[in-house]
């Protein structure tokens, strides 16, 4: 719940603290869609009729249980990983987002790769099992141990990894993945979601294609773009009327410049025009002077 049931922002001045804001993270989050994509054209802009090609979270992994998500920096992808990790963990939590995930019994693994450090070129058995020894919990091991086995042999595990594009080089990326081929054949039953940006997923997308799908985090669109607007402005503001009409005003003049608006599209670089909204007083439209307030 710590790891992932909240976001920070850090070092933005806000109302509420100087220094930095912790945010509930069903709070925050906007429901994401993904569209299904191939490897060889991940890097490449393509014009996706959104209406037709968008699929929400819940809907895909109501008929989908292993998948890659690829997204360009910002695009979300680690907040969905949090997400699912936090609707899995606590049940009680599922329904306060609008984002339909399914009712299942599923045991999450949450593994970020840019912590593997030497564990990288471990079988991944060991890499779950290191959870609890980086969650000072050593003397329950054992425990953590009996309890992953059963959930295995079960067919429960839900193994979330963000950021396989983290392991900077292409030969540990490659045996790691590798490593998760075997893991994968050996416990068919796993429920299993990644994440990696687009730039370097060529290298292992193959390697994965016969195990899992692979789909793309679509851009925010409109709707989305004024929802997140709105969510930002109650966790970091208030939640009193003006300031739900300024989030709408603000949400519509985004919207309304075609130049602004393709940056929203991010979630990241929509969440920093609102801090630049809300520091300089104003946001400016043209991208010289908007990146030199950034």
């Amino acid at each position: 719940e710590t790891e992932c049931g909240e976001i920070q922002f850090e070092g933005l001045p806000t109302d509420k603290d100087a220094g930095s804001v912790k945010v509930k993270l069903e709070n925050i989050f906007v429901p994401l869609h993904l569209e299904k994509t191939d490897i060889h054209k991940v890097e490449k802009d393509t014009n996706i009729d959104e209406e037709t090609n968008r699929i929400g979270i819940g809907q895909l992994l109501s008929n989908t249980n292993r998948l890659t998500i690829l997204a360009k920096p910002g695009g979300g992808k680690s907040t969905l990983i949090k997400r699912l990790a936090i609707a899995y963990a606590y049940p009680e939590r599922r329904g306060l987002v609008n984002d339909d995930l399914p009712d299942k019994l599923w045991f999450p693994i949450f593994i970020r790769c840019r912590e593997l450090g030497e564990k990288v070129s471990s079988n991944i058995i060991d890499v779950i099992e290191n959870v609890a020894n980086r969650a000072e919990l050593t003397y329950y091991s054992k425990d953590f141990s009996l309890l992953i086995s059963d959930e295995l042999q079960k067919g429960n595990v839900l193994l979330l990894i963000d950021g396989l594009d983290e392991i900077s080089e292409d030969k540990y990326r490659i045996a790691f993945v590798n490593q998760l081929r075997t893991f994968l054949a050996i416990f068919p039953k796993t429920n299993f979601i990644a994440t990696s940006r687009e730039a370097g997923f060529r290298a292992i997308g193959g390697a994965l294609s016969n195990y899992c799908t692979h789909f793309k985090l679509s851009k925010l669109s409109q709707a989305e773009i004024e929802d997140l607007c709105i969510r930002w402005h109650k966790a970091i503001m208030d939640d009193s009327e003006n300031t739900i009409k300024d989030a709408k005003n603000l949400a519509g003049l985004i919207i309304r410049d075609s130049r602004i608006k393709v940056l929203a599209e991010n979630p990241l670089l929509l969440t920093t025009l609102l801090f630049v909204k809300r520091w300089a007083g104003y946001l400016p439209t043209k991208k010289n002077v908007l990146y030199q307030e950034m």
